[in-house]
């Protein structure tokens, strides 16, 4: 990709500032929907018994970063208690990293495709 600036027009800053937020735009929203590419895998890969743990992994967004969780939010209803096992589900089945290995595989590509496209508007 490359960018023109004009030195002369007296916008620079605010030329610069723009296509930073353009470029973090693109990246949240990328990362947004990779995310919930990533629900779906973890939610694939993981053991199921109840299906309480699947339906507890959840995309979590923040204002800077998007986070995807397991655990806490569902009640089991063999135990009638919140999935409170999902971090030792993990350590032994590695479902959430399989998840995150497939979708990472292109996230870099992605964003920066996503990133092209919003400088452009």
């Amino acid at each position: 990709m490359t960018i023109r600036l004009n030195f002369n027009s007296g916008t620079v800053d605010v030329d610069i500032q723009q296509l930073m937020d353009k470029i973090k735009k693109a990246t949240l929203e990328e990362l947004d929907e990779s995310a919930d590419m990533m629900v779906d895998y973890a939610q694939m890969f993981c053991r199921r018994d109840t299906g309480a743990l699947a339906e507890s992994i959840r995309k979590e967004n923040f204002p800077e970063r998007v986070c995807v969780v397991a655990g806490g939010s569902v009640t089991n209803p063999k135990t009638g208690r919140l999935v409170d096992y999902a971090a030792i589900r993990e350590a032994l089945d590695r479902f959430m990293e399989a998840a995150w290995r497939i979708t990472a595989n292109d996230i870099e590509d992605r964003i920066k495709q996503r990133a092209e496209l919003k400088v452009r508007e």
